[in-house]
């Protein structure tokens, strides 16, 4: 069958985990940030009339404002499904709308709210960050081999199996049963012999710092001369990384250990850079990559790309058997690409067949419980 052909997730019925997800889980991220307001602040009406859209399936709202929707073509269909139901449209479009229009309703884009430019996750993130500082020994990740901080960072949500101990001893752990595809070794020779490399980042928090971690080891390791961390402009899915969050994590790394200084300097010789991008915030999928973020990602010799939802908009969200030729449905981005994943939800490809048979007999939610991941290295 030809990649083209895959049907896309979608929030209808008939795809149980992507319509749970619009029916179960955006309701309740509503209420939390419901929880976290005044009960006069003027946010509130505007979110309980965007939880109540899911919860009664009613039209999905209308934004305030359309101005931070840019550019416009990206957000077309988004706004075509204005006036629909949520359990109909594709997966990704409707997830994108969901997370702009809680931003719109909380006030963020507006410059007269008391909520403008305020990220409505900060608390979360915050409260991840420091737990996870607290626990970690960044003695022991000066020593650890660069395999052993490519698993930190691709096992970053599970703040306590990667970070707590930094230990050689936790890769062979995390790596047993759980990383169903292990690509590291060829990953950690091209990395020694690049000279720029890019990281797309996924997650604030604990995995932000594994992955900072690991940009700084990448530039003490080899010949690499930079390392360019991506991230969101802005707040998206809930714990997304954003410019902001960056600066925050840099920071509370230096204050508990001054050895991570290093850090610093190395943004400051221009060697480890950020960059951010419309793209990484819309509904568009790698495939509709725009021309000058292509040829900024197209620039490195081989860049990391992080989490479940950039691994589905590589995919374009395509529903493949799991054992399809995951190559076979990537863009190419003219960079070899380290593709680190924990499993949440049901698009892979990819993976040995024996495998598929083995989790499909014995754990019927392999593909969405965040218990398994892959490393896919694609040259």
């Amino acid at each position: 069958m030809d990649a083209a052909e895959f049907e896309t997730l979608s929030t209808a019925p008939s795809h149980v985990f992507a319509n749970g997800m619009m029916r179960r889980v955006f309701p309740q991220v509503v209420d939390s940030i419901l929880e976290l307001l005044d009960r006069n602040d003027q946010a509130s009406d505007s979110l309980a009339n965007l939880r109540d859209s899911f919860l009664l399936d009613s039209p999905i709202p209308k934004p305030s404002s359309t101005q931070a929707m840019v550019p416009a073509y990206a957000w077309r269909d988004a706004l075509s499904s204005v006036g629909n139901s949520w359990f109909n449209l594709p997966s990704y479009v409707g997830e994108s709308l969901f997370y702009y229009l809680l931003l719109d309703a909380f006030g963020y884009f507006d410059y007269l709210s008391c909520n403008y430019d305020r990220d409505p996750f900060l608390s979360w993130k915050a409260r991840e960050l420091f737990a996870v500082i607290g626990r970690t020994d960044f003695g022991a990740s000066q020593h650890l081999s660069m395999r052993g901080n490519l698993l930190a960072s691709l096992w970053g949500n599970l703040a306590d199996a990667a970070h707590a101990n930094y230990r050689e001893a936790g890769d062979a752990e995390l790596n047993s049963g759980s990383l169903l595809v292990d690509d590291l070794d060829m990953a950690c020779v091209k990395l020694a012999e690049s000279a720029s490399v890019g990281i797309v980042a996924d997650n604030a928090g604990a995995e932000l710092l594994a992955d900072l971690i690991l940009a700084a080891a990448i530039l003490r390791a080899g010949d690499t001369s930079t390392v360019t961390v991506y991230l969101k402009q802005r707040p998206y899915f809930i714990s997304d990384a954003t410019a902001n969050d960056f600066e925050t994590t840099l920071s509370a790394m230096i204050s508990v250990d001054e050895r991570l200084s290093v850090l610093r300097t190395f943004v400051r010789d221009g060697r480890l850079r950020v960059v951010t991008h419309w793209f990484f915030q819309s509904p568009l999928h790698y495939c509709q990559l725009p021309e000058d973020l292509a040829e900024h990602i197209g620039g490195h010799e081989i860049t990391i790309v992080k989490g479940d939802l950039n691994y589905r908009r590589l995919l374009a969200d395509r529903i493949a058997p799991a054992t399809y030729p995951l190559a076979a449905l990537l863009p190419d981005l003219h960079t070899s690409l380290l593709i680190l994943r924990t499993m949440k939800s049901d698009i892979c490809a990819g993976l040995p067949p024996e495998t598929v048979s083995e989790l499909e007999s014995s754990v019927p939610d392999w593909r969405f419980s965040g218990r398994f991941a892959v490393a896919h290295y694609i040259e």
